[in-house]
């Protein structure tokens, strides 16, 4: 840890390098400039906002105050499916703001292209290198990344908010520690090992859910395939529901179903925060997150001996690993934020923007005020006790993160600064699974692929129907409602006919284009 926040330290004083590099000689560069900004809050930054606005927030405060800028906030409503529906009538209407963020992975309707052809937002990359210099170094310094967040057609239509590093695989399978101990168990490396392990459970503890759910996250992996699109050995897009790794995965779900280690309630099981409590799982789909919430709720109903484990994602043969993450991560996160054509001073949006990724703003949009919020101790920033672990209740420092320093928008974000607030083995999980793969060469990086409008129109409304349909299949397979070996070219049939080529080949070409920038 010590190490990588090193690493972090003398990134920052490069970036501080170019900081401001535009106006080296002036103290508030954005002297007098007034700025439009449409911002989707968090509902935990509007408990903070209340009835003002992110001005009244301390990081915002202190930014414009560093720059001379006034910030006209415009905040729609909270809830995300409103937000998305007023950022259509936004985009619909003939008087757009100067800066535009949208909601959680969504994108201009028409697509990223096109909202530069629209005349909508503006094209970015021009004008990067001299007004957002400290965002264009990074993007310099990432090959991956630069792609991301390129169009097709070679446009940077926005800002994301850069992460220091790619989260690791953040879920995965999670055990009861304990209970493998109680039967004498191992941690399962393969499919088999697995089974005679929830078999052990079924019948020495007589377990309620074995297993909590079908494992459709990530037992599939073990046969080569998704419930998705993904690319084969060759690069190239299949889709998984009609392969015959995802037949094996359904005969075996059908096997552990008849045998109850896949419970038959599995497809809406008792609570699941609960049911690890009161002693009922074995093993289940988690997210790291889910490992620290769960432990401490044990711990206070006294649960004598419990205890949390990771496992690699379960394969066919010990030794190997799969093609697939649960959660494929990137640098570059989906809170994208563009600049309009309405806007009559793009340059100084920039400057604003960017003016987040100096030396001294990261570290106010990650910690927060020096000497108040944390303190410089080794060369490494580290959090106050009242910040690290308030009193307050209902607090976090998850939760402070969003009132003095930033949460969403464009900012390079220290990943780890709030991991120590996790169970270790919560964090050593995510490596766990993230290490039990090739690096996820089978997964398409499906935030940042792009398809014309009318092929997306018919690409989703093909894979609509088909996943519909597959998922339901599903069901029906592992339950025996379907016999697999009699039914199983029937269902490939149907799928094929919905026309799940054309799906496949829109796919390959988002693909190959994305390969081409």
């Amino acid at each position: 840890m010590k190490k990588f926040l090193a690493l972090i330290l003398a990134a920052l004083l490069t970036f501080g390098c170019v900081s401001m590099a535009v106006a080296e000689d002036a103290k508030r560069p954005l002297e007098g400039v007034t700025l439009s900004y449409w911002y989707p809050m968090w509902a935990w930054e509007s408990q903070f906002v209340g009835t003002g606005d992110m001005s009244d927030l301390t990081f915002y405060a202190s930014l414009e105050e560093q720059l001379g800028c006034t910030i006209e906030w415009i905040l729609p409503p909270v809830d995300d499916a409103a937000a998305k529906a007023a950022l259509n009538v936004l985009l619909a209407s003939s008087d757009l703001p100067d800066i535009v963020t949208h909601p959680y992975y969504t994108y201009y309707p028409s697509g990223n292209d096109a909202a530069i052809a629209d005349g909508v937002y503006i094209d970015l990359k021009p004008l990067l290198p001299e007004y957002a210099p400290n965002y264009w170094k990074l993007l310099q310094e990432d090959e991956e990344m630069m792609k991301q967040v390129t169009t097709d057609e070679g446009h940077i239509w926005c800002l994301y908010m850069i992460d220091s590093f790619a989260q690791p695989s953040y879920s995965g399978p999670v055990w009861r520690k304990d209970f493998i101990e109680k039967v004498d168990g191992k941690l399962p490396e393969t499919i088999d090992e697995m089974y005679e392990l929830l078999t052990k459970f079924k019948n020495e503890l007589g377990l309620q859910y074995p297993i909590y759910d079908d494992g459709v996250n990530y037992l599939p992996f073990a046969w080569g395939v998704k419930n998705d699109f993904f690319l084969d050995e060759e690069g190239k897009v299949q889709y998984g529901p009609i392969q015959e790794g995802w037949k094996e995965y359904l005969k075996t779900m059908h096997k552990w179903y008849a045998e109850g280690l896949l419970a038959e309630d599995y497809q809406a099981p008792e609570d699941n925060k609960q049911s690890w409590v009161n002693g009922k799982i074995g093993v289940a789909y988690q997210g790291f997150n889910n490992m620290t919430e769960i432990v401490p709720l044990a711990q206070a109903a006294n649960v004598e001996g419990f205890a949390m484990i990771a496992s690699e994602y379960p394969t066919l043969e010990a030794g190997q690993q799969v093609r697939f993450k649960a959660v494929h991560a990137y640098r570059a996160q989906q809170n994208c934020t563009a600049i309009t054509a309405d806007c009559e001073n793009p340059e100084a949006a920039l400057m604003f923007l960017d003016a987040k990724f100096t030396e001294e703003n990261i570290l106010a949009s990650n910690y927060g005020v020096e000497g108040e919020h944390w303190d410089m101790v080794d060369g490494k920033p580290v959090y106050r006790d009242e910040m690290a672990y308030p009193t307050e209740p209902g607090m976090t420092l998850g939760i402070y993160l969003y009132k003095y320093a930033l949460g969403k928008g464009p900012y390079y974000r220290i990943m780890d600064r709030n991991w120590f607030t996790h169970l270790p083995e919560a964090i050593d999980a995510m490596y766990l699974w993230d290490g039990s793969t090739d690096g996820g060469t089978g997964d398409i990086a499906d935030p940042f692929i792009s398809m014309p409008v009318e092929e997306g129109e018919e690409y989703s409304a093909i894979v609509n129907d088909a996943q519909t349909y597959a998922n339901e299949a599903r069901v029906k397979f592992i339950t025996g409602e379907w016999d697999i070996e009699t039914k199983w070219d029937e269902y490939v049939a149907t799928i094929e006919g919905m026309d799940i080529e054309t799906a496949i080949e829109i796919k390959q070409g988002a693909v190959d284009r994305y390969n081409a920038r």
